[in-house]
């Protein structure tokens, strides 16, 4: 999604408070895809929220099984 872009690229740009605004609304308005919660994932490891994180990678696993940057970055969080 749109929202989706603009939060990975608000995070290269270090703004990570709108960046997770964007993901959060992109999750909100598409819960079912599992690309915005990893992502939403990465941008909270790198925040040090390293719980939060894994919940995320977990919700984007249970959404895809085969999303194996999701299995690598959960287990990296751990």
């Amino acid at each position: 999604s749109a929202l989706l872009g603009r939060g990975i690229a608000r995070a290269k740009q270090s703004d990570p408070a709108n960046a997770q605004k964007d993901m959060d609304r992109a999750i909100f308005l598409d819960s079912k895809n599992p690309t915005a919660f990893y992502n939403r994932a990465l941008l909270k490891q790198n925040l040090q929220k390293s719980e939060d994180a894994i919940g995320d990678y977990s919700k984007a696993i249970a959404l895809d099984p085969a999303y194996w940057l999701a299995y690598k970055n959960r287990a990296n969080a751990y």
